[in-house]
C-alpha cells in the first residue's frame, strides 16, 4: 500500500540504532539479507548484526540468505546462528571467486553455481622492469596472438586494482596518454564524481576503471571481461573479491596479478613502430613511468613496502604464500607464467598502444530523473524522434536515479543529441543536458 515501505537496505550499526528508538519496527520481517557477510566480519560489525538479527522474528519464520565471497570459520559460525536448515551454494568444486550463499561448509552432493569460465594467471616480471609498462603490455596484449586472456571484444571493460590513492590516480592517468578510455575511482572522489565514474564505466564511455580496494567495495558491475592487480595484494582473500569481479553470470573473464620477481631481466623499452612506414614512435610516457615507479618512496609508498616485507620477503614469495592458500581452500592454484618483453609493439596508422580499449559511447547528464517522473524509455523516445534523429542502435545504457539521468550515445553523436534535447520537451519540461566523456 501507499506509504509502505517493503524493503530496507542499511549497515549493521545504523540499522540496529533504528532498531533501538523504534523508527524501524522489525515484527513483519520475512527476509533477511547479509551481503558480503565475510566484510562485514573483518570490519567488526559482528556485534551489531547480531543485536539485529535478535530483534527480528525467529529463524522458522523468516527467509535468511548470507552471501561471502570467501569462506571462513567465523563465516560458517554467523551463518550456523542466522539461518534454520540452510542449503548451500558453492561455485565449482568449492572455488570462491564470487559470492556463495550459504550457511554451512561446501560438500560434493550440493549445489554448485558460479564463474566456471573465469581463468587466472599470475605475470611474473623481472626485477628492473617498470610495473606500469608490465600493465600497458598486458593491456596491449590482450586479444592479440600473445594475448593472456580471450579475444578482446569491442564493449569489454577491464577493471584495474592499485593499492593507494596516489598509485591509482596516476596509473589512470597514464593509461589515457596511451590511449585508453580510463578513470580512476578512490576514496578521495566526492560522491558525484564517484557517481559520474561509476556511470561512465557502466555506460562504456570508460572502459578501464582503475579502483583501490577500498572504493571498489560493495560494486555491482556487469560485463567485466578483464581484472588486473597492480601488485600482489595483501591475503587470499582481497585476491579472492578482485577476482570475483569478472567471469559473472556465466561470462567468461581473466583475472591477472602482476608479480615482481627476483631476477634481472634482459632487453630495454618495447619499440613502437608505424606499420605503414616502419618509422619508431614514442614509447611509453617515460615521466609517467617514473613517477608510478617513484611513488613507492612517498609516504604510502613506504608503508606498504614494509608492511610487505612484515609479510615476510619478496613480492614473488609474498604471492607463492597466497597461491599456496588458494590451493589450499579450493583445490585451484594460479597459474604462473613469464612475462616476456616485446621487441616491438606495432602502430598501425600512428595509433597509440592502448587504441584498443578507447570507448565507443560518450556519457549524457540529464538534470532530472525519478523526481521528474522520467523512465528510461522517455529518453529514448526523446533521442530516436525525429527532433534529435538518433537510431536505436545509438542509444546504450540508461540509467535513471532520483535528480539525475546518464545516457549512453554512440561516440560521434553526442553533440548532436545534446544540441537537440535541449531544445526540446521531455514530459512537459526542458532539461539541461551535458556530455560527460
Amino acid at each position: 500500500s501507499s506509504g509502505v515501505i517493503h524493503v530496507v537496505v542499511g549497515t549493521p550499526g545504523r540499522l540496529r540504532a533504528h532498531l533501538a528508538t523504534g523508527t524501524l519496527d522489525p515484527s513483519r520481517v520475512r527476509t533477511l539479507v547479509l551481503d558480503e557477510a565475510d566484510s562485514l566480519l573483518d570490519m567488526g560489525f559482528e556485534e551489531e548484526v547480531n543485536a539485529v538479527v535478535k530483534q527480528l522474528p525467529a529463524r522458522g519464520e523468516r527467509q535468511t540468505l548470507l552471501f561471502s565471497a570467501t569462506w571462513s570459520d567465523r563465516v560458517e559460525s554467523l551463518g550456523y546462528r542466522v539461518t534454520s536448515n540452510p542449503e548451500v551454494i558453492a561455485d565449482d568444486a568449492g572455488e570462491q571467486h564470487g559470492h556463495s550463499a550459504a550457511a554451512n561448509s561446501p560438500t560434493e552432493d550440493q549445489q554448485q553455481v558460479g564463474p566456471a569460465q573465469l581463468r587466472q594467471r599470475a605475470v611474473l616480471f623481472p626485477a628492473n622492469v617498470d610495473r606500469l609498462e608490465v600493465l600497458c603490455s598486458v593491456l596491449a596484449d590482450h586479444g592479440s596472438d600473445r594475448t593472456v586472456g580471450r579475444t578482446l571484444q569491442p564493449e569489454d571493460t577491464c577493471l584495474v586494482f592499485c593499492e593507494t590513492k596516489a598509485e591509482c590516480a596516476g596509473v589512470a592517468k597514464a593509461l589515457q596518454r596511451q590511449g585508453a578510455s580510463a578513470l580512476a575511482l578512490h576514496g578521495d572522489l566526492e560522491q558525484a564524481e564517484r557517481d559520474k565514474v561509476l556511470s561512465c564505466f557502466r555506460g562504456g564511455s570508460c572502459r578501464v576503471l582503475v579502483a583501490t580496494n577500498v572504493a571498489s567495495r560493495g560494486l555491482d558491475i556487469k560485463g567485466v571481461a578483464l581484472v588486473v592487480q597492480v601488485s600482489p595484494p595483501q591475503d587470499a582473500a582481497t585476491h579472492t573479491h578482485r577476482a570475483g569481479r569478472t567471469a559473472r553470470a556465466g561470462a567468461p573473464g581473466d583475472a591477472l596479478v602482476l608479480v615482481q620477481g627476483r631476477t634481472i631481466g634482459r632487453g630495454g623499452r618495447r619499440v613502437l613502430t608505424d606499420q605503414a612506414s616502419g618509422n619508431e614512435g614514442g614509447g611509453w610516457d617515460d615521466e609517467l613511468l617514473r613517477g608510478i615507479g617513484n611513488q613507492n618512496t612517498g609516504d604510502d609508498g613506504r608503508r606498504r613496502q614494509r608492511d610487505r616485507g612484515s609479510r615476510g620477503g619478496d613480492e614473488l614469495s609474498h604471492f607463492e604464500e597466497i597461491n599456496a592458500s588458494l590451493s589450499q581452500g579450493s583445490g585451484s592454484a594460479v597459474e604462473i607464467f613469464d612475462w616476456e618483453a616485446p621487441s616491438r609493439l606495432v602502430r598501425s596508422n600512428g595509433a597509440l598502444p592502448l587504441a584498443s580499449w578507447a570507448a565507443t559511447w560518450d556519457t549524457l547528464l540529464v538534470t532530472g530523473g525519478r523526481g521528474d517522473k522520467l523512465r528510461p524509455g522517455d529518453l529514448l523516445g526523446a533521442l530516436t524522434s525525429s527532433d534529435v534523429g538518433l537510431q536505436g542502435g545509438d542509444v546504450g545504457t540508461i540509467e535513471v536515479t532520483d535528480s539525475k539521468t546518464w545516457v549512453a550515445v554512440k561516440r560521434g553523436k553526442a553533440a548532436t543529441a545534446v544540441g537537440a534535447l535541449k531544445n526540446i520537451k521531455i514530459k512537459k519540461k526542458k532539461f539541461r543536458v551535458y556530455i560527460l566523456s
